[in-house]
């Protein structure tokens, strides 16, 4: 008598747990995009690996570092 009633609040139950769910899910993927990315290289970083692969001179390097350490 009970068990007939209990299934559409069941239903409604793991419909709304779905949906948080799938809400949930979508908003951390697009917050994590506005996040610092550990992966993500720094100015500096990108610059000394340029350095290195003689891509620029130290003339060049030097500059540019200065420019990048300027408040």
């Amino acid at each position: 008598m009970f068990l007939p009633m209990l299934w559409p609040l069941v239903m409604i139950g793991g419909i709304v747990v779905l949906v948080m769910l799938l809400m949930r899910s979508g908003r951390t993927e697009t917050l994590s995009t506005w996040r610092r990315d550990g992966h993500r290289q720094t100015p500096f970083e990108i610059l000394s690996e340029r350095f290195a692969r003689g891509e620029i001179d130290r003339r060049e390097y030097e500059e540019r570092k200065g420019l990048l350490s300027k408040p």
